[in-house]
């Protein structure tokens, strides 16, 4: 009797424990038990990519998931591509723009770059349901509690954190207008304007009763992009300061754990693209010190050397900068640096989009892609490795 005592009681408590667990990570066993295809999309290269020559491979095999430009300033005949003009998904690298905003800004006069601003101002942009737990760790750490931080912590939130509340209040921060014309002037067409986030996350909630969320996800992906990007402005604008359009959207929001991941996945193709080649010229325009003056391009610099802080980043590069994206299905970097064994400064983008998601999975968990990338600055194995997948995104 006391052993059946026992065991219904272990029991008890086991079962508590197990509903506990999968309470608690509801969305995680949602996502894997509801799209079990989705969710594998990929495995196959999983065991593959192990290592950075399996993830060679894979760049190799399937060029069609990668846009990089890796220019070697010192060395042309160096310099690596690999679908560098077809427009991909920036995501957190347009904070480049802000950087070069805020420069260009303290430069004529605009402003002094000793401004404060306000957290809840920065909260406006923040869509129920979107990045919760991702913002507040993200606040939590710029911030350490204050209600206040510097316009370069602004910056810090939206691209070492990849904060989307972040990035969107800047870009009106600074002035539509202002953000615009400099993403025109520098991108040349080949890079879009930039459309806030906020935008997109309440336009798919306003979509017509009835439709579907993928189905409001192909309606806006067929918009002409400009049209879009005004509209995505328009829609962020609402929900940040206009009350009754906020409330409209918080009532109209999906509530995560009716989401899918595939959902979030294909939400995701509707962000602002470019081309890698186009940015990597902007960015050598920073890393050569051109940008407005050496000053201000070592400013841009400072607020992007974070990396640096790695000692085994520092053992191989000198002067090393990055900003990194990572959302569902897309793992993106901007880099440079100078090799500590030739010598030579390389300036680098490599986008990834679109990646199945057991790949994306793999990927991110390990943080492979930052690690190529850096990789490629002093590793003449893997720049020749990885210069294979540029000659097989040209085969038929």
């Amino acid at each position: 009797m006391k052993v059946l005592k026992f065991l219904s009681a272990f029991l008890a408590v086991a079962l508590l424990i197990f509903a506990v667990i999968i309470g608690l990570n509801w969305t995680a066993f949602k996502a894997m038990f509801s799209e079990p295809e989705f969710f594998a999309e990929g495995s196959e290269w999983v065991e593959k990519t192990y290592s950075l020559t399996g993830l060679s491979e894979f760049i190799y095999e399937a060029p069609e998931f990668l846009s990089l430009a890796s220019i070697n300033l010192d060395d042309p005949q160096d310099t690596i591509l690999i679908h560098a003009d077809k427009p991909r998904v920036f995501g957190n690298l347009y904070g480049i723009f802000y950087m070069m905003e805020l420069e260009r800004q303290i430069h004529t006069g605009e402003r002094s770059g000793e401004e404060l601003v306000s957290l809840d101002d920065i909260q406006l942009f923040k869509v129920p349901s979107w990045y919760r737990s991702r913002h507040r760790q993200a606040v939590s750490a710029v911030a350490a509690g204050a209600d206040s931080i510097s316009v370069q912590d602004a910056i810090t939130l939206a691209t070492r954190y990849n904060n989307q509340a972040a990035a969107d209040f800047l870009y009106f921060y600074f002035g539509a207008p202002n953000m615009d014309a400099l993403i025109d002037s520098l991108g040349n067409g080949e890079i879009e304007r930039y459309a806030p986030v906020a935008g997109i996350q309440s336009a798919i909630f306003l979509r017509p009763e009835g439709q579907s969320w993928n189905e409001a996800v192909d309606s806006l992906r067929a918009m002409d992009r400009t049209a879009f990007q005004r509209e995505m402005r328009e829609i962020a604008q609402g929900f940040a300061f206009d009350e009754e359009k906020r409330s409209l959207i918080k009532d109209s929001a999906t509530p995560l754990r009716q989401r899918l991941l595939s959902n979030e996945h294909r939400t995701h193709k509707l962000f602002s693209r470019g081309s890698a080649y186009r940015l990597a010229g902007i960015t050598a325009k920073i890393f050569s010190g051109d940008y407005i003056s050496a000053e201000a391009s070592a400013r841009i610099m400072e607020l992007m050397n974070w990396p640096a802080s790695d000692p085994v980043v520092r053992s191989h590069i000198h002067d090393y900068g990055a900003l990194y994206e990572e959302r569902h299905g897309i793992l993106n970097g901007i880099d440079f640096g100078t090799s500590v064994y030739t010598d030579q400064r390389i300036v680098q983008v490599m986008l990834f989009n679109d990646l199945p998601n057991a790949m994306w999975m793999h990927m991110a968990s390990n943080y492979m892609s930052q690690d190529y990338q850096r990789r490629l600055i002093y590793d003449p194995e893997l720049r020749n490795l990885t210069r294979r997948g540029s000659e097989s995104a040209f085969l038929p």
